[in-house]
C-alpha cells in the first residue's frame, strides 16, 4: 500500500485502518509507503510494489488538479489507456448540482478510468475509486495475478468506499480468520506483563 501526496497523519490513519481490515481476513499489510507528488517517485514505488505484492492499495492522488498523478502513473505502469467514463462523469456533475455549484472543467479528469478497471462510486466526493485486475496469462486459474485498488485519500471518503465496495471484493481472497483481543493492564511493569504472557502461552 502506498499513498500519493498525503499529509503524514492522513497516510498513517488510512494505513492503520486498511491494515486492520485486511488483517481481519488474513491478508497482512506487508508494507506502507508514503510518496509525495513526484511522478518519478510514484513510478518507482508502484513498480516496486507490483514486483513484490499481489494486492496493491493506493490512496490519494485521484483529485482534479495537475499534481494528482495516480491514475496516469498506474495506466502507464500497466500499459493501459485512460478512458472517459460518461456514467462517472454524470455522477460527478450531480455532486455539484446537488450543492448548487458549477462544476469546474478540471473535475472531468476524475471521470477518466483505467482501461479494464471497475469504477467505484464515491457518493461523498468527486474522486471515484478503481479496481484493476491483472490477468495471469501463465495460469489456468481464473484468479488475477495482481490487483491494484485506487481509493480517494480523505478518510471520510475512503472508509465508506472500502466498507461498502472493497472489503467484500477482497474477502474472495481470504486465507484465514484472525481473532484479536485487547488486554488492559495496570499496576504492573512491562517486564512482569511480558513474563506472565510468556508463561500463559506455554503448552501444559
Amino acid at each position: 500500500m502506498f499513498r500519493d501526496g498525503a499529509p503524514h497523519r492522513e497516510a498513517d490513519s488510512n494505513a492503520g485502518y486498511i491494515g486492520d481490515k485486511l488483517g481481519a481476513i488474513g491478508l497482512d499489510l506487508a508494507l506502507a509507503i508514503t510518496v509525495g507528488d513526484d511522478r518519478k517517485e510514484i513510478d518507482k514505488a508502484l513498480a516496486d510494489s507490483i514486483s513484490r505484492a499481489d494486492i496493491i492499495i493506493m490512496t490519494g492522488g485521484l483529485g482534479p488538479t495537475f499534481d494528482d498523478l495516480t491514475r496516469e502513473a498506474v495506466a502507464k505502469a500497466l500499459d493501459r489507456n485512460l478512458t472517459l467514463n460518461r456514467e462517472v462523469l454524470g455522477a460527478i456533475a450531480q455532486f455539484f448540482i446537488k450543492r448548487n455549484v458549477e462544476m469546474p472543467k478540471n473535475n472531468e479528469r476524475q471521470a477518466y478510468i483505467i482501461e479494464g478497471a471497475k469504477a467505484l462510486p464515491n457518493p461523498l466526493g468527486t474522486a471515484p475509486g478503481q479496481i484493476i485486475e491483472i490477468e495471469n496469462k501463465k495460469s489456468k486459474s481464473k484468479q488475477p495475478s495482481k490487483i491494484i485498488v485506487l481509493l480517494p485519500g480523505p478518510p471520510n471518503e475512503l472508509q465508506p468506499m472500502f466498507e461498502s465496495q472493497v472489503f467484500s471484493y477482497l474477502k474472495k481472497f481470504q486465507t484465514k480468520m484472525k481473532k484479536r483481543f485487547t488486554l488492559h493492564v495496570f499496576g504492573m511493569s512491562e517486564s512482569a506483563v511480558d513474563e506472565k504472557i510468556r508463561l500463559s502461552a506455554k503448552p501444559n
